[in-house]
């Protein structure tokens, strides 16, 4: 039937749309994703479009098309969830979250839709509900309001610890690690940032290093540990000098001081 072929026809275009953001051809994921979709719509099974739309969403928002990747996303909202995977329904509300984000204007709304998708990936897939709650204290942190960004981060520390790699963790104890500086408690908040710094300790690039040993360097002296200061910043400095940062590398030197 002619409802068969459309639905061969958008099964074949999502496979071909999947091959092409594989091997990073933007412009084939994007034709055929939207061949996809329009062809399940056609086959008669509209909620079957959705995943072909999010994937030809994501496409759109990596490559900073905002109104295509929302626009996208409003094209298949509103469905039952129920028709669809958690995994799909959970792609909504992060999909919106990152767009939102994105757009710079909109992070009460990125803290409600980040934790919600947070909430719909428990259970099927950690490492997108960790991604999802990071980015809520992110949100949190451009509001102004690093208490809320400390509560959401120390209840997701140990998934982030369990599911990211050794980049993302480091991303999450330094924002972790900032936070807490922001509301004052600066011991905690060196602790963090050292936890982070020795995360990536035997990085080839030592940038990240000694930003997050003068950083932790900050914090002790900001909880008044003046020696633990002083040797942090003496070693941010030699991490400065090392990758020839010259300004930093004395700015280390005189915070030692």
């Amino acid at each position: 039937t002619a409802r068969g072929l459309h639905l061969q026809a958008a099964a074949a275009a999502e496979l071909r749309g999947e091959i092409a953001a594989w091997l990073g051809d933007h412009d084939q994921v994007a034709e055929q994703l939207r061949a996809a979709a329009d062809d399940y719509r056609a086959g008669g099974a509209p909620w079957l479009a959705v995943e072909p739309a999010l994937m030809l969403a994501e496409v759109r928002l990596r490559h900073g098309q905002l109104d295509l990747a929302e626009a996208l996303v409003a094209e298949v909202d509103g469905f039952d969830a129920g028709l669809l995977s958690p995994e799909v329904a959970a792609r909504f509300p992060r999909l919106l979250a990152e767009i939102g984000w994105c757009r710079g204007d909109r992070d009460l709304a990125v803290v409600d839709l980040a934790v919600e998708a947070a909430h719909r990936y428990d259970g099927i897939a950690p490492g997108p509900a960790a991604g999802c709650r990071l980015r809520a204290g992110y949100a949190f942190r451009r509001l102004g309001r690093p208490a809320e960004a400390v509560a959401i981060l120390s209840a997701a520390m140990p998934e982030f610890e369990e599911h990211f790699d050794e980049v993302d963790l480091a991303e999450a104890r330094r924002l972790y690690g900032t936070c807490l500086v922001g509301t004052g408690e600066h011991r905690q908040a060196a602790q963090v940032l050292l936890a982070a710094a020795a995360t990536v300790a035997d990085w080839p690039d030592q940038t990240m290093h000694a930003m997050l040993a003068h950083e932790a360097a900050s914090a002790l002296e900001s909880a008044g540990m003046a020696a633990e200061a002083g040797r942090a910043y003496q070693r941010a400095a030699e991490l400065w000098r090392g990758l020839d940062i010259v300004e930093s590398a004395v700015r280390a030197v005189r915070g030692a001081a």
